[in-house]
């Protein structure tokens, strides 16, 4: 077992004993009362533009386009979706050390938060993974309203400050961990269908190559089932792969555009231990791809009655699903099943709600 560093141990130990809290805390509540008195919170550049649309500032630590996993491109989606709505939506990237514009929207390195010449005016600030203390700061600072965006979860009370103006949540099963944050909003991760539309190809796929996402059962089934070709997609975390890789498989990525994962993929794999939802087979269902999923809580709520539903811990089982989608009607089932869980998407709604819900909030703030 790897032993933790003296400093983790330290922060362990500080959070545990409520000492960060209660320091965040006192830092906050300063921070917001020499909001109160300093005229220079709402300077000329901060203040409400003209027209009906919100200055919309989100502050996350990782962005596209360097970053593109769920929580980056999720995010990306709904600035857009906002922006569409009349908005004007910008970002800051914690650990970014230059500017960039991806899709129409601002992107801005860390020397954001910190360099006065550089602030980027906002109505309402809107966070999301490790930004909540950052974020929550600059709202503060600025005497505006607080939004986080919660994909994941599990993050114990203690170790969080305040509770944000409104918490928009990746799943109802992730709201329902945290029902002292109100109040709040379940925003599914929008799926375009126009970007993962395509034809389907022959391969039986894992995204992201983790233990977590199941690459022990990835590389059990290669074993398995050297008949079938597999496709790995390198991702985020610690990627588990052989020292020499089966001649049945093949490792890509990590990949910018996941149609052509799609466009090799048959059959999807995932056996993760945990999602707060699951993008990734609704992606795949786009193009009729059926998915053999864990029955983890966020993958049930985002698929339904679609996936053939096999424990990650009994590995006949899984060569069993996927020797079962070699029959074509079993496959057409599946595929068809698959394709009418995603058309029950209702992110617009959701959007339109989230849209209501932060004018609603800015205009109370006045």
């Amino acid at each position: 077992m790897t032993s933790r560093s003296p400093v983790r141990t330290l922060r362990t130990l500080a959070h545990r004993s409520g000492a960060v809290r209660a320091a965040r805390s006192a830092q906050l509540s300063l921070l917001r009362a020499r909001a109160r008195v300093d005229t220079g919170t709402r300077d000329a550049r901060d203040e409400r533009a003209a027209g009906d649309g919100l200055r919309i500032l989100a502050v996350t630590s990782t962005y596209l386009p360097r970053h593109r996993r769920g929580a980056e491109v999720t995010l990306h989606l709904v600035l857009q979706a906002l922006q569409a709505r009349g908005h004007t939506c910008s970002v800051i990237v914690e650990t970014a050390d230059t500017d960039d514009v991806v899709d129409g929207i601002a992107v801005f390195g860390r020397a954001a938060l910190h360099d006065a010449q550089r602030s980027v005016p906002a109505d309402v600030v809107l966070a999301q993974l490790d930004a909540w203390w950052t974020g929550m700061k600059l709202a503060a600072r600025r005497r505006r309203p607080f939004v986080y965006y919660m994909h994941i979860g599990g993050t114990p009370r203690s170790h969080l400050v305040g509770v944000p103006d409104l918490t928009l949540f990746s799943s109802r099963f992730v709201q329902r961990r945290h029902d002292w944050l109100a109040p709040s909003l379940v925003v599914h991760p929008p799926i375009v269908a126009a970007d993962y539309a395509t034809e389907p190809g022959g391969a039986i796929t894992l995204v992201n190559l983790t233990e977590e996402k199941g690459a022990d059962v990835f590389w059990a089934l290669t074993e398995r089932l050297p008949d079938h070709a597999f496709l790995g997609v390198r991702g985020g975390g610690p990627q588990l792969v052989p020292v020499t890789v089966p001649p049945n498989v093949e490792i890509v990525g990590p990949v910018d555009d996941m149609r052509t994962v799609y466009a090799r993929t048959r059959v999807l794999l995932a056996p993760s231990v945990y999602e707060s939802f699951g993008r990734v087979p609704l992606e795949a269902a786009v193009s009729g791809i059926p998915t053999i999923a864990h029955p983890a809580e966020g993958l049930r709520e985002a698929l339904g009655d679609a996936p053939l539903w096999v424990d990650r811990d009994d590995v006949d089982a899984w060569v069993d699903a996927v020797r079962s989608l070699d029959d074509p009607e079993c496959f057409r089932t599946r595929a068809s099943a698959a394709r009418a869980q995603v058309a029950r998407d209702d992110s617009a709604a959701e959007l339109d709600a989230l849209d209501r819900a932060l004018r609603t909030l800015v205009q109370g703030s006045k």
